[in-house]
């Protein structure tokens, strides 16, 4: 077994030969080693023999398989006889030998591969095929670089050798060499492999995998090839993370292009229209509202073509009643139903649809306004969660003796600064400037990249924050040499980026939790920090308007939110008129009082608020404004009307003007008190009498001049 055999070929042609012989170089470039081993136990301790056969192992299937199915005879055997040649066990080591020549004649493009005999391939256990190793022994040099140029890039050894491993399954797939690869047959073929796999884990009665990944990775592999010189452009930033799938417009109005076009016309024309005036955020929120009312509204209404077709009684209402009632489940599962914040956006983003098209006079607006103001529920107003001082101290006090610089710089950059995650992650290198002056004199700030609201934005750099950024750049950062690269990758110009990749929202959120549980703090995220942010400022003395400069609000309304939390002047006010009015249930509490006993307030312990509530009790509305005369003194002006000629009144209005009577006698008015009596007596007079007051009793004029003055009767009045 140990004897080379590239020798003994006196019964293969010269082209066989020829094959043979390069595929022993090529053996002997990728290490194998041509000792003789004399005993198992040799070949188990000899550091040679590790990970690979011995060369004369290697060579004696390759030239068993060529003397026997030779190029032309192994294409023309049935799919079960190739597998039962590339996958049997015995004689030992054979299947192994013969599997590795089929696939160094493959992956060379010597021998093709059949796309049955691959798609067969795939059920074998994972790791069996070993494709990595074919690969190397394949292009040695190649994927050597790709490998080496993956470390550059900062990505771990693994992950290098993932590359290099997507970079041969394609070639296997496409039947192209590595040179001629490109991002988007990468893309197509692993997203192929993995529905394939999918299926295969369904057929095999294997539960699913919640987030199937890319098997060729296909953002990390086009950037290595490009930054290898294999690709002449980068790989697009969509591909970071994500899967390339029908994308959410498709999924949500895809199925009305076929049945229900008019409706998908005026659906895509919308939201080709909003693009242009909003952010894709919104228009997000658009389709998925939008969507989802034409999806039910073709299950229970298949009839209707055409949105002039809609009724609010028929079509709209029950809507509403299914999106509030029946809709569901919603992104956390263990809820049945959808939340209010849910219903609201579906509801209102079709609400603006509707109002948008009438505006717009498209002809295949609805005739009459469906949606009214009132369909929307009422959300919910809860006060912005944020960390206590105890709780803050004890997490900032284990981040910053962390032993990963990471992880420090991540809650510093949260807690000292009030951004929001996905500004934390945007945040470049040169977003880090000075203002104020040179050397010590200059002042760090950090300019904060367009965020939710569209806006950007400077914010101070503390002593803290500008230790843990020194420490994670000097970690991360200074071991790094990019000599060889067509250009520094992408990442390196982020402020949170390590080892060839980005931290996402889902690491960060994980930091404050891992940080969070080690201080005993329950339901801890990353926004959170956001909200204690402006808590602790608004306590400290801060006005709103610097707070939202900070936070990056565009109104102060948005600010507001944060002085319902806690706000030491409200605080102030409160213990102010708390101890006065402790105070005095403290004096007075002690002697019981009687029913009819008027308590006298101390002196001081009205409030501002009290005071001036007093004042308009004692104050009188007229008609264009207040009477701010006292009630103790008299008003001549206030007889005015009743001493009118036009005035006149009956038995009726009695008991008023016995109240207003009794009125100014309380108060001691002595005009009202004799206008007011003569007017009782002169009705209580006629009413004996049952003699009607006349409406005018002749022609007067009437004087005001003096309210006490005899009349040419010789009464006042």
């Amino acid at each position: 077994m140990g004897q080379l055999l590239a020798t003994k070929l006196a019964d293969l042609s010269a082209a066989e030969c020829a094959l043979l012989a390069a595929y022993e170089a090529a053996l002997r470039e990728t290490g194998v080693s041509d000792e003789r081993f004399h005993s198992s136990v040799k070949r188990r301790i000899t550091p040679q023999a590790a990970g690979a056969f011995q060369l004369g192992n290697q060579l004696w299937p390759a030239r068993r398989f060529l003397s026997e199915c030779g190029l032309v005879g192994w294409q023309a055997l049935p799919l079960d006889d190739q597998l039962a040649l590339l996958l049997r066990q015995r004689p030992k080591g054979v299947a192994a030998g013969t599997r590795a020549f089929v696939f160094w004649l493959g992956l060379t493009q010597r021998l093709p591969f059949p796309p049955a005999l691959l798609e067969a391939l795939e059920s074998c256990p994972p790791g069996s095929l070993r494709w990595l190793e074919h690969g190397r022994r394949a292009w040695p040099a190649l994927l050597q670089r790709l490998r080496a140029t993956a470390l550059k890039l900062g990505y771990q050894p693994c992950t290098a050798d993932n590359v290099c491993y997507a970079v041969t399954l394609a070639v296997a797939y496409l039947g192209k060499p590595p040179e001629a690869l490109s991002v988007d047959e990468i893309v197509s073929l692993s997203e192929t492999l993995r529905q394939r796999r999918i299926a295969l884990r369904a057929a095999k009665g294997l539960p699913p995998v919640l987030v199937p990944h890319q098997p060729l990775q296909p953002w990390t592999t086009g950037t290595v090839l490009y930054h290898a010189g294999l690709l002449s452009t980068p790989p697009g930033q969509h591909l970071i993370g994500r899967r390339p799938g029908l994308g959410i417009h498709e999924r949500q109005l895809g199925f009305l292009r076929q049945d229900w076009p008019a409706l998908y016309e005026v659906a895509e024309r919308y939201l080709a229209r909003r693009q242009t005036l909003v952010r894709l955020s919104t228009v997000k929120q658009d389709t998925i509202g939008l969507g989802s009312f034409l999806r039910w509204l073709t299950q229970h209404h298949p009839e209707v073509t055409d949105l002039r077709q809609l009724d609010r009684r028929q079509h709209i209402e029950p809507y509403l009643h299914w999106v509030l009632a029946d809709a569901g489940p919603g992104r956390a599962r263990e809820h049945p139903h959808w939340t209010t914040a849910t219903c609201y956006q579906r509801i209102d983003a079709l609400q603006r649809c509707f109002r948008l098209l009438s505006l717009w006079q498209w002809p295949e607006a609805p005739a009459r306004p469906l949606l009214l103001p009132g369909d929307l529920p009422r959300l919910p107003e809860p006060l912005p969660k944020a960390f206590d001082d105890v709780q803050a101290a004890r997490m900032l006090h284990l981040a910053r003796t962390s032993s990963d610089p990471l992880e420090r710089l991540i809650i510093e950059l949260l807690a000292s600064c009030g951004l929001r995650v996905g500004e934390a992650r945007d945040l470049k290198l040169s977003d880090i400037v000075s203002f104020g002056g040179q050397g010590q004199a200059a002042q760090p700030w950090l300019h904060v990249p367009l965020g939710k609201l569209g806006n950007d934005r400077y914010v101070p750099i503390g002593p803290e924050l500008q230790a843990a950024l020194d420490a994670f750049l000097a970690a991360e950062r200074s071991s790094r040499e990019w000599d060889g690269l067509p250009s520094p990758p992408d990442w390196t110009a982020y402020v949170l980026a390590r080892k060839g990749r980005r931290p996402s929202k889902v690491y960060c959120n994980q930091v404050v939790q891992r940080i969070a549980e080690r201080a005993g703090v329950a339901d801890a995220h990353a926004h959170r920090w956001r909200h204690t942010f402006a808590t602790q400022a608004i306590n400290r003395g801060m006005d709103l308007a610097s707070i939202a400069t900070l936070l990056g609000h565009k109104g102060l309304e948005m600010t507001m939110v944060y002085a319902r939390i806690a706000n030491p002047k409200l605080r102030q006010e409160f213990e102010r008129v708390s101890h006065q009015v402790q105070a005095f249930y403290s004096s007075v509490g002690s002697e019981i009082l009687e029913a009819e006993a008027t308590v006298v307030l101390p002196s001081g312990v009205l409030g501002p608020a009290m005071v001036a509530t007093r004042r308009e009790m004692e104050w009188r509305r007229l008609g264009n404004g207040w009477c701010t005369r006292r009630a103790y003194l008299d008003c001549r002006y206030e007889l005015v009307c009743e001493r009118c000629i036009h005035f006149n009144t009956d038995h009726l209005f009695l008991p008023v003007l016995e109240m207003q009577h009794a009125d100014a006698i309380r108060k001691g008015q002595q005009a009202r008190m004799e206008m007011f009596g003569k007017l009782i007596a002169d009705l209580k007079r006629s009413e004996a009498e049952v003699v009607p007051l006349p409406l005018v009793e002749g022609s007067r004029e009437a004087d005001f001049s003096n309210p006490t003055q005899p009349t040419e009767e010789g009464g006042q009045r």
